[in-house]
C-alpha cells in the first residue's frame, strides 16, 4: 500500500536528511510504501501547486496532508489556508484516496525569536492557533482521520512544546521526530486496507 506523505520541513524532516523523518521511520517500522513528499519553506499554496506532480503519479492509498505551519510564518490569509486544504482534499478524493491530514506541531516561541529573528512570534503563534482550531472542526465535520503531530511534542498536560525536543524551537530534533513516528503508528497501521 502507498501512502504520500506532503508537507513541509516537518515532513521532510529537516534539519536533518530524510531518513530521520516521521515518514521514513514509520516507513521501517510498519513496512509501508510511505512517500516523502515534504520540501521546506513550502505553504498549503505550493503544496496544491505540486500535487499533481508529487502524488498523483504513484496513486496512492492514502494521503497524509500536513501544513499551515509556513502559512502563519508568511502570514498567508487564513481564508486562503483555508481553501488551499479543501482544494487538496478535492483532489486526494478525485485520485480515489483516503484523505489523512496531520494537526500542526507547536513552537517553542523564545527559541524561534532568537533562531530566526522573529519580529511579532505572538502573531506568528496565534495564526498557528487559528489554523489548528480550524483543523479540529473541518476534519470532524468531513471525517477525516487528523493526526496529531501537536501533541507529542508538548510538555505533559501543559499544551505548550517541549524545548528538549526541538532543534531551533520551530524544528522537532531525532527524539522529536522519534515521538511523532510512534504516536502516529497505530492510525497509519488502521488505513483502510
Amino acid at each position: 500500500m502507498t501512502v504520500v506523505c506532503l508537507g513541509d520541513s516537518i515532513t521532510a524532516g529537516y534539519p536533518y536528511e530524510k531518513e530521520a523523518s516521521w515518514v521514513q521511520l514509520c516507513a521501517e517500522d510498519l513496512n509501508l510504501n510511505l512517500i516523502n513528499a515534504g520540501i521546506n519553506n513550502h505553504t498549503t499554496g505550493d503544496m496544491l501547486a505540486r500535487f499533481n506532480r508529487d502524488v498523483t503519479p504513484h496513486r496512492p492509498k492514502a494521503v497524509i496532508i500536513l501544513g499551515g505551519t509556513n502559512d502563519a510564518w508568511q502570514g498567508v490569509p487564513m481564508e486562503k489556508t483555508k481553501e488551499n486544504f479543501k482544494r487538496m482534499i478535492d483532489m486526494v478524493y478525485a485520485i480515489n484516496a483516503q484523505s489523512i491530514l496531520g494537526l500542526i506541531p507547536p513552537i517553542i516561541k523564545d527559541k524561534v525569536q532568537a533562531c530566526f529573528q522573529l519580529k511579532d512570534v505572538e502573531q506568528f503563534n496565534n495564526r498557528l492557533i487559528k489554523i489548528r482550531d480550524w483543523l479540529k472542526v473541518f476534519s470532524g465535520d468531513k471525517k477525516i482521520l487528523l493526526l496529531d503531530f501537536y501533541t507529542p511534542l508538548c510538555k505533559n498536560g501543559t499544551g505548550r512544546g517541549d524545548p528538549a525536543l526541538f532543534v531551533d524551537g520551530g524544528h522537532p530534533n531525532r527524539r522529536g521526530y522519534r515521538l511523532l513516528a510512534e504516536s502516529i503508528k497505530a492510525d497509519l497501521q488502521n488505513i483502510e486496507k
